[in-house]
């Protein structure tokens, strides 16, 4: 396992040499739209205070008393001022898959 993500990191370093593009530009094409649109909305809505949108975002597995506390937390951070701008630094995308199932997790790092 730790072989193949050496591998694609190597790839994706000489595709990003070879094609002259940035690694801001290389990372971009590696982040998916619809989950990278879903977490700006929810940077927004706490920077906004509304941490009950910013609830409705997350796992509903997660329970109320455990999240409540966090989101304001990170409102208060955020309310410190707007953010001049939001860009992604860091993605991962690992896809678990046994005989029933297949998860897929997207860790995206934003700064």
């Amino acid at each position: 396992m730790k072989h193949r993500a050496t591998k694609k990191l190597f790839i994706a370093v000489l595709l990003m040499y070879l094609a002259g593009c940035s690694s801001k530009e290389l990372l971009r094409r590696w982040v998916p739209a619809e989950e990278d649109k879903l977490a700006r909305t929810f940077l927004e809505d706490i920077r906004l205070g509304k941490t009950d949108e910013a609830r409705a975002i997350l796992d509903k597995r997660l329970p109320e008393k455990d999240a409540e506390p966090g989101l304001k937390a990170l409102a208060e951070l955020f309310n410190r001022g707007e953010q001049k701008s939001i860009e992604v630094v860091g993605a991962n995308t690992s896809t678990y898959t046994t005989a029933i199932t297949t998860r897929k997790t997207i860790s995206l790092t934003y700064q």
